[in-house]
């Protein structure tokens, strides 16, 4: 897939805005996020 169209998903699925508000706690979330796209996508 494109690099684009995947992104979009993503927004699409989890959202384009992050809760947190420490940059720390962002990148977790973001990681969290990203794990959980690749486990819908698993299946």
């Amino acid at each position: 897939m494109d690099g684009r169209v995947v992104f979009s998903a993503f927004k699409r699925i989890l959202g384009d805005t992050l809760m947190a508000r420490r940059f720390l706690s962002q990148k977790a979330e973001a990681t969290l996020k990203v794990v959980l796209y690749d486990s819908f996508m698993s299946f």
